[in-house]
């Protein structure tokens, strides 16, 4: 009986696929309006902390065109949660700018928050 719960488990983690960054982007509701349907060249400008008081002015910056600028913003490590911005180009060429949100529980999967064409 043990053996077979146990290959069980085996068969059911197998099939799971680990889901990437550009899965969860082309899978998000965000990108519902903007039709990305591959995602290249994607790449990890900052991981914050996640400071609700800040979404704001981060969300400003990048849609302003300041990414350097979430780039140099000095953050509290002292939260559990993070919001990553990532930059990556469509089946286009088109670049866009990402925010991720991600959690400290291993439950938690990414989940895209907003998408901003650059």
């Amino acid at each position: 009986m043990i053996k077979s719960i146990l290959h069980f488990f085996k068969l059911k983690k197998k099939k799971r696929k680990r889901l990437t960054y550009e899965d969860y982007i082309i899978n998000s509701d965000a990108n519902n309006v903007l039709g990305i349907k591959v995602v290249n060249n994607i790449e990890l400008i900052k991981t914050l902390p996640l400071d609700e008081s800040l979404y704001a002015e981060i969300s400003l910056l990048i849609k302003s065109g300041n990414i350097m600028q979430v780039e140099k913003m000095a953050v509290d490590d002292n939260l559990l949660q993070d919001l990553a911005l990532v930059t990556f180009n469509n089946q286009t060429g088109q670049p866009y700018a990402a925010l991720v949100y991600d959690s400290y529980d291993a439950w938690q999967e990414p989940v895209i928050v907003e998408i901003f064409k650059l």
